[in-house]
């Protein structure tokens, strides 16, 4: 085992700030690998509309989302293959 590069953990606290922020919709085991993915483009949007306007804070934020979404798929997967 490794431990997570610092720019990783830190960038992990910004996920898991982002997702707490949506605890209240109950997770993403029910939804469908297009759902997340739709809403995975729709971030990336945003994220460039964020890149254009060169503000770092809110380029983090969307990078955020991105992130949480492909995490989403990737959480579902192991879930899938691991049996639960």
């Amino acid at each position: 085992m490794f431990l997570p590069r610092r720019s990783l953990k830190w960038f992990s606290q910004v996920m898991e700030k982002k997702l707490r922020k949506n605890d209240h919709l109950g997770g993403w085991v029910n939804y469908s690998d297009e759902w997340m993915m739709m809403r995975m483009h729709q971030e990336i949007e945003e994220l460039k509309e964020a890149l254009a306007t060169g503000d770092p804070d809110a380029i983090i934020d969307e990078c955020g989302d991105v992130s949480n979404f492909a995490h989403m798929i990737a959480d579902n997967k192991r879930r899938t293959r691991d049996g639960g």
